[in-house]
């Protein structure tokens, strides 16, 4: 009876040791199924996103092997008005910039004629437009840059705020022939209650230099009032204020922080700073 007991007693043993091995392969297999099936949906998916991509670039090189060349500022203005997709815009834009000084002559009077379009979309690729013929042929702009500038100052208060940026943009780009339009730059630094309060500060250094002081003490003052875009302004104080300075006021907005993301903010701009070189 003893004996029979026994080999009950490990029948038993081995059996529920082979269920307890067969459950554990079973489960190490379903975690492996969901396991293959998850990256595998990870592979396919990136497979589709390479194959955008390689799309995107076949697009683009098939474009820059195409040198575009325009008949006259008709045919460009036309172009701007007409092109439905920025990046036909963009590829096609840029080489205005080749074209014979006649033809920018032309273009450049239709082009500032553009930024009073009720069209949004017109008036930032005109301002678009401009900034690149400033930035890569300033030679070839040089002798409308006070028509120009004149025709940007009404979009200083245009109720887009995306065109506001870019015509401050436009504007800084153009350095001291903008210096007639410092009123209103400053007018916007100034307003506690605008977006694009620090924005105008900045395009105010990069037309004058002279102002940088001013500025860098209302940069500080953004950042220290935690106002609403304090972080354009915490990105931007190292190219204007005194390192020592800057690093002071970027330290303590880093101690201040409420989140994350404002952590990361003051920590990208305490990065544009010069290390400190500890004393020997």
């Amino acid at each position: 009876m003893r004996k029979w007991t026994q080999f009950r007693l490990g029948s038993v043993l081995v059996a529920v040791l082979f269920c307890a091995l067969a459950a554990a392969w079973f489960s190490d297999r379903s975690h492996l199924k969901e396991r293959i099936r998850q990256l595998s949906s990870r592979i396919a998916t990136q497979e589709e996103q390479i194959a955008r991509l390689q799309h995107r670039l076949e697009v683009r090189l098939e474009h820059a092997q195409t040198r575009y060349t325009w008949a006259n500022a008709d045919e460009f203005i036309e172009m701007i008005r007409t092109v439905a997709d920025e990046e036909t815009f963009n590829d096609k834009g840029p080489s205005l910039l080749e074209a014979e000084q006649p033809l920018i002559d032309d273009v450049v009077p239709r082009l500032i004629e553009l930024l009073e379009s009720k069209n949004e979309r017109t008036v930032e690729r005109a301002l678009t437009t401009l900034q690149w013929i400033q930035q890569h042929a300033p030679e070839k702009i040089a002798s409308h840059s006070s028509q120009v500038v004149t025709g940007i100052g009404p979009l200083l208060s245009s109720e887009h705020e995306r065109i506001v940026a870019m015509s401050m943009y436009t504007l800084s780009s153009f350095g001291t022939a903008s210096r007639g339009m410092l009123s209103e730059l400053q007018t916007l630094m100034n307003d506690d209650d605008a977006w694009l309060a620090p924005d105008a500060a900045i395009a105010i250094a990069r037309i004058d230099p002279h102002e940088r002081q001013v500025v860098a003490l209302r940069l500080v003052e953004l950042i220290e009032m935690k106002h609403p875009n304090w972080y354009q302004a915490a990105f931007h104080l190292p190219q204007v204020a005194d390192s020592d300075v800057a690093r002071s006021v970027l330290e303590d907005a880093y101690a201040d922080a409420e989140t994350d993301a404002e952590r990361e903010m003051a920590t990208i701009a305490l990065n544009q700073l010069p290390s400190v070189t500890e004393p020997e």
